[in-house]
């Protein structure tokens, strides 16, 4: 398989050109040929019919006309005797006793026939009298015959009465020889058309070359970058336009690369710098208690450090949840929102009790496409989130939505809103609004991070469809399960 591009579009032209002057020439070739075979009918009828007279008015059989080309008749007996001839070619009849110089009366109108044309005929084969003869029977028959050497005759036979004897006369001429213009046009248009196929050959090997040039230079410029250089961008060509926008799509992968790249080494950064505070925390924690003789400090230190430990936890458990999300590969299956909500609201009862919030489940069970484990994850997320900002004593509704392909959960509390330049990163890792606001400033900032990763990996969103005050609305979207 040819896998060049240049090749594989130089053959592609070279073939249907082939194709294309192939049939031209062949339409072409088959029309002249026609032309000719017609013409040379006409011929033939014409000078059968000035035979025809001369032999009934008793005269020598005429010539063909100069223009007329190889022409010939001759008059046979119906028993196969040459009685007359004034053929010219090869393959032709002699009239009987030419050969010698003598002959009765035929004979010496034959003679003479032949010295005004200074030719010497030769004897043909007994089967192209025997096909005359054959035909004759028609009235005015155009027949082909076989000639010496492989050529092909064409003849006009009629039976007429001369001098009281019925007689064959035949027009004849070659059909076809090595030197007829038809086998001179065929020879010349297949020089033309090979001729043709090697130009275009060339023509598109060129142009072709000029064409991928761009595309050269583009897989170069490409193979030159690596993870150093992704905020260079290739060269986008002004006058090749597939090639530009060929370009201009390697730039935008770049650029998503590169900010992908950013991200993942400012969330390694944030990830360092989340992980020291609690381990300096939890250090310090400890060589206090170490330090400490008094049982009630060291229990307080103790204390402190597990409380370290567990943030610790967390933050590993909402990396490893991040990694898994991002790598995909989940096991999607049909899941009740209900179910997964129910159960997402009993673990956030006891914290929600605490903080004198009600959770309130709305609306009517759907089935949703989902990973179990992240779908309830991302739940759980959001009401600690809301249960992070809800003033005390207000609900936390928790609602359950379907609309035509889509099904969904919308998470609301009636806390303070979320400014709007907090809302272009609400979503991003280790973001986190105004902690003035919050009961508590003990989130790692990768709550609603982990809802959009799970989200995005089963096929579904997160959106935060309203943040004024007092209405504070995020909403997860997943395709509607099929019914079994």
């Amino acid at each position: 398989m040819i896998r060049s591009l240049r090749a594989r579009v130089v053959l592609s032209l070279a073939l249907v050109t082939l194709a294309v002057l192939g049939a031209f020439v062949a339409v072409v070739f088959l029309l002249f040929r026609d032309r000719l075979r017609s013409e040379l009918d006409d011929s033939l009828k014409t000078y059968a019919t000035e035979v025809i007279a001369a032999v009934e008015a008793g005269s020598p059989i005429p010539q063909p006309p100069i223009e007329a080309g190889q022409l010939g008749a001759a008059i046979l007996s119906l028993d196969g005797r040459v009685i007359d001839s004034t053929l010219t070619f090869e393959g032709e009849l002699e009239p009987e006793g030419s050969g010698d110089g003598s002959g009765d009366g035929d004979g010496e109108s034959s003679g003479e026939g032949g010295s005004d044309s200074g030719r010497e005929n030769e004897v043909t084969e007994l089967s192209t009298v025997d096909a005359l003869l054959e035909a004759a029977a028609s009235d005015g028959a155009l027949v082909d015959l076989p000639g010496e050497h492989g050529t092909q005759l064409r003849a006009f036979v009629r039976q007429i009465e001369a001098d009281g004897a019925p007689v064959v006369v035949a027009a004849l001429a070659p059909a076809s020889s090595s030197g007829s213009p038809a086998d001179r046009l065929l020879v010349i248009s297949l020089i033309a058309l090979t001729s043709a196929v090697l130009v275009v050959v060339v023509i598109a090997y060129w142009v072709g070359g000029l064409a991928v040039r761009p595309l050269h230079r583009l897989a170069t410029d490409v193979h030159s970058l690596d993870d150093r250089s992704l905020k260079r961008r290739v060269d986008v060509p002004g006058h090749a336009a597939e090639v530009a926008e060929v370009a201009a799509a390697v730039n935008t992968l770049l650029s998503r690369i590169d900010q992908s790249l950013q991200r993942e080494r400012a969330f390694v950064a944030d990830a360092s710098h989340e992980l020291r505070n609690p381990l300096a925390s939890l250090r310090a924690e400890l060589e206090l208690s170490s330090r400490d003789a008094d049982p009630d400090r060291m229990r307080l230190g103790i204390q402190g450090a597990i409380e370290e430990t567990d943030r610790l936890a967390r933050l590993a458990d909402d990396l490893l949840l991040l990694a898994r999300a991002d790598a995909g590969n989940l096991k999607i299956e049909p899941i009740s929102l209900a179910d997964v909500a129910s159960t997402a609201i009993v673990r956030q009862a006891k914290r929600a009790a605490a903080g004198g919030v009600s959770l309130d489940l709305m609306g009517d069970d759907v089935t949703a496409l989902g990973a179990p484990g992240l779908v309830g994850r991302a739940v759980d997320n959001l009401i600690e989130n809301a249960l992070r900002y809800a003033p005390d004593g207000t609900p936390i509704q928790v609602s359950l939505w379907s609309d035509g392909s889509s099904v969904g959960i919308d998470v609301r509390d009636r806390g303070s809103g979320i400014s709007p330049e907090e809302r272009e990163r609400i979503f991003d890792r280790f973001a986190r609004v105004d902690q003035s606001r919050a009961r508590d400033g003990g989130g790692t900032g990768l709550g609603l991070a982990i809802v959009a990763s799970a989200m995005h990996a089963m096929g579904g969103s997160v959106q935060l469809i309203s943040a004024e005050p007092g209405n504070t609305v995020f909403r997860l979207t997943f395709s509607r399960a099929a019914e079994s």
